[in-house]
């Protein structure tokens, strides 16, 4: 997708939300998680079919993507 759109001069722009903690390797993983979660839930990323549950992180619920109704808005959208 994110070749697809750059080759019709889209702007791909990232943002970073969260900066993590100096800790240990297994912390780390258990902060970043959650705080992954936690921004997956807030902004329902189009393109993420697995939605951690909020109690646990690798826990998820699977949603679908209508690719070609994805397309159409996020790519195809001004032409």
């Amino acid at each position: 997708m994110l070749a697809e759109a750059r080759s019709r001069y889209r702007t791909i722009r990232f943002d970073i939300l969260y900066s993590a903690s100096d800790a240990g390797e297994a912390i780390l993983e258990e902060e970043l998680g959650k705080m992954e979660g936690e921004y997956i839930r807030a902004y329902r990323p189009p393109l993420n079919t697995q939605i951690p549950k909020a109690e646990n992180w690798r826990q998820y619920e699977t949603k679908t993507i209508d690719a070609e109704a994805f397309r159409q808005v996020y790519i195809d959208k001004g032409e």
